[in-house]
């Protein structure tokens, strides 16, 4: 088997999570409507191996500015990015370069994270240089289609389903699980980013009864018993 590449391992520069991230779009999933759609966006810590799961209503370079903004805001602004060659990454990579050109001189601290970030994109036809994420997005995928199926529904409830989904894929083992129970516990993303392998308690029971009825909260968390 070949080396891992080099952004697969931490530096003096990328010791911290989602330093060097691969991000990608993935659904659709549709709405209450059936005519709208959700989309699925994974951000993946290429070192690590955590995920960040955002919602998107489409696949525009605005849509995605704001899931990026909100990622930047709660993680970090990554050293590499890694992206396939899209208009909406080929795109925003252009625009980013633009915006740090048109700031006067007292805004440019605005723009360093910009400058600091590297943008890499994998050749055309190219899937396997993106297998890093491109695994956790089938992973997402299916977990998403187990739990809704043919189900409707709403943004609110899409939304904290893709959350719930990013806790799971979070807490899983990245090392050799242990035969023995009492035997030490397998490393994962979680440990890392909560000192904890679990982010959240697990979902009510709320059984099958009157789910029409059900509020938002108990709707998301009956769908998650089915996982």
């Amino acid at each position: 088997m070949a080396p891992l590449p080099a952004f697969r391992f931490p530096t003096e520069e990328t010791k911290f999570p989602f330093a060097n991230t691969g991000l990608d779009f993935f659904g659709p999933f549709y709405s209450e409507s059936k005519i709208e759609k959700h989309y699925g966006f994974i951000f993946k810590c290429l070192v690590t191996r955590a995920v960040q799961l955002e919602t998107c209503p489409d696949l525009n370079t605005d849509t995605f500015l704001n899931a990026y903004r909100r990622f930047t805001c709660r993680r970090c602004q990554p050293i590499l990015l890694y992206s396939d060659n899209g208009k909406t990454f080929a795109g925003t990579s252009q625009g980013l370069k633009k915006s740090v050109k048109a700031l006067d001189k007292d805004k440019i601290y605005k723009a360093l994270a910009a400058v600091k970030t590297i943008w890499k994109f994998k050749p055309p036809y190219g899937p396997p240089f993106g297998d890093a994420w491109e695994q956790l997005i089938l992973s997402a995928e299916k977990t998403l289609m187990i739990i809704l199926g043919s189900k409707r529904l709403s943004f609110d409830i899409f939304e904290t389903v893709v959350v719930e989904v990013e806790a799971i894929l979070d807490s899983r083992p990245v090392t050799k699980v242990a035969d023995q129970p009492e035997n030490e516990e397998p490393l994962t993303p979680n440990h890392i980013l909560i000192q904890s392998p679990y982010s959240s308690p697990p979902p009510g029971n709320f059984g099958d009864q009157h789910l029409a009825s059900f509020k938002n909260w108990k709707h998301v968390q009956h769908l998650m018993n089915h996982v």
